[in-house]
C-alpha cells in the first residue's frame, strides 16, 4: 500500500513537472512567434511565405503598402495581377517566375532583378532573394 502510494506521489509530480514545462515552452514560443511577427511586419520589405505552386501563404504589412493595396488578404490574393505580363528581358513573367522559382529550389537561394507593378499599374522594380525553406 505505502509502495502504491508512493508511486502516484511520484506519478503526480512527474505529471505537474511535465505540465510546467510544457506550458514554458509554450509561452517561449508564443513570445518567439510575437517578436518575429514585429521584426517581419516593420521591415522596410517586402516578405512573403509561398507555397510550391508560388502562391503567397504569408506577407508582411509592406506588401500591400508597396503595391497600393488595402491589406494582406488583397495583395495575397492579387499577387500574380502585380507584375506586368512581360519582364524588361522580354520574356513572359510566368514562365520567367518559374524559372526563378526552380533555380531557388534547386540551389536552395536565389537572386535577380525583377519587374513588378502596382495595383494601378506603375512599375515597381525590386531585387528579388528567394529561398528555400521547410
Amino acid at each position: 500500500m505505502v509502495s502504491l502510494a508512493a508511486l502516484l506521489i511520484a506519478l503526480f509530480v512527474f505529471t505537474m513537472f511535465f505540465v510546467s514545462h510544457l506550458t514554458k515552452s509554450m509561452e517561449e514560443r508564443k513570445t518567439s512567434e510575437e517578436r518575429l511577427r514585429i521584426l517581419i511586419d516593420n521591415m522596410p520589405l517586402v516578405a512573403n511565405i509561398s507555397g510550391r505552386d508560388s502562391s503567397v501563404i504569408e506577407c508582411n504589412e509592406e506588401a500591400p503598402r508597396v503595391f497600393g493595396l488595402r491589406d494582406k488578404r488583397e495583395y495575397m490574393e492579387r499577387f500574380f495581377e502585380l507584375q506586368p505580363r512581360l519582364q524588361p528581358d522580354g520574356r513572359e513573367s510566368m514562365e520567367k517566375a518559374l524559372e526563378m522559382d526552380a533555380i531557388a529550389f534547386e540551389k536552395g537561394h536565389h537572386r535577380f532583378e525583377w519587374m513588378h507593378q502596382s495595383a494601378t499599374g506603375e512599375p515597381i522594380p525590386c531585387e528579388v532573394t528567394l529561398v528555400r525553406v521547410r
